[in-house]
């Protein structure tokens, strides 16, 4: 004789198949209401599986679009030191055309 788990899984091997439930009870000479209860747990499982499967599948596309964010991030810090060390070499520059300017010119930027 048959375990009541292996009933639950052989009815809900059956109702995956497309079996009625009536069909299911008197086969496995169990109430109906028992079929429909494991057809609903049977529901709940596969939904449950489905919402993980979502899950992680969101969270690896969050973890690419991280990455690519954070790749993106390190290439905007590099650039930005680059272009302030540019902008204190012009300033060095500038200073120094400053002061050559004034050495030839005393009433400059008088």
């Amino acid at each position: 004789m048959n375990t009541k788990e292996d009933e639950r899984l052989l009815a809900q091997s059956l109702l995956a198949k497309g079996m009625k439930p009536k069909d299911i009870a008197d086969q496995l000479h169990v109430h109906i209401s028992t079929i429909y209860n494991w057809k609903k747990e049977m529901t709940v499982k596969n939904e449950s599986r489905k919402n993980f499967n979502n899950f992680v599948s969101k969270t690896k596309k969050e973890m690419k679009t991280e990455s690519k964010n954070d790749k993106r991030t390190i290439d905007l810090q590099q650039e930005n030191q680059a272009l302030k060390q540019k902008v204190r070499d012009l300033e060095n520059i500038i200073a120094d055309l400053a002061i050559k300017l004034k050495r030839e010119n005393k009433e400059w930027l008088k």
